[in-house]
């Protein structure tokens, strides 16, 4: 007689989100396009309908791309930026080939971590050669000092002059000045990519926790974090639940 294996109940809301799945997906592969007919003004009628939530959900990505934008200019050293997400299951090729025979396969779940931080040495330096389109802060402080007041995200748009040692740079509004090289800090950024693969098919924020500590365990083991004196964690995710 064939004994069956209860599930846990984390196994359990496993598969029965699996079954929402791919029930879902079902749905998705079975939409149509219908074709329909009609005066100008009945179409506006049945646009307005869907643009509203559409204009709506644009505001707020345009909110976050401003908020996003104003945060990676003023952003200081100290600070690692990290962006995470699940990518989508993918199969696991040899094992669908050992396993053909019984028309079965696998699969795996992949988490990647973008960390990224702003070079500290590369920061504090007075004097290394600047190019056009590097990104500076005008009259910035020292890294780990207070941060100044006045001071002003900017972009190098010509080299200096010859005998001289300011480089012309231009603001967010668009002005542009010259301003002397021990007066810009330079906003270098590092950036690595970090990828974590387990046969656990769940995705939660317990798993990003975890992976997000070999990340970081990673970074230390390497002397990273302690070199760039890397204090504050900054994530990004586009599934809120993840990181709470």
């Amino acid at each position: 007689m064939k004994q069956t294996k209860a599930l846990s109940p984390r196994a359990a809301a496993t598969a029965d989100g699996d079954v929402a799945w791919e029930l879902k997906k079902k749905v998705r592969a079975g939409t149509v396009v219908v074709n329909k007919s009609g005066t100008v003004f009945e179409f506006l009628d049945a646009l307005e309908a869907v643009a509203d939530k559409h204009v709506y959900h644009r505001g707020i990505l345009a909110r976050q791309n401003r908020a996003s934008m104003e945060y990676s200019r003023n952003s200081r050293p100290g600070i690692l930026d990290g962006n995470i997400d699940f990518s989508e299951n993918p199969s696991i090729e040899q094992a669908r080939m050992l396993q053909s025979e019984r028309w079965t396969g696998a699969s795996c779940t992949m988490f990647i971590g973008v960390l990224s931080w702003l070079d500290k040495v590369e920061w504090d330096s007075e004097t290394s050669p600047l190019s056009v389109h590097d990104e500076v802060t005008v009259r910035g402080e020292k890294a780990g000092d207070l941060v100044a007041l006045g001071s002003f995200w900017a972009r190098v748009s010509a080299s200096p002059e010859p005998g001289s040692d300011e480089y012309e740079v231009e603001d967010a509004d668009g002005l542009k000045r010259r301003v002397a090289r021990k007066e810009l800090r330079h906003r270098k950024t590092v950036t690595g990519a970090h990828v974590g693969i387990t046969a656990d098919p769940t995705h939660d924020s317990y798993s990003m926790r975890s992976f997000v500590g070999s990340f970081l365990k990673d970074l230390r083991g390497r002397g990273v974090i302690a070199d760039q004196g890397l204090r504050v964690l900054a994530i990004h995710s586009d599934n809120a639940a993840q990181v709470r």
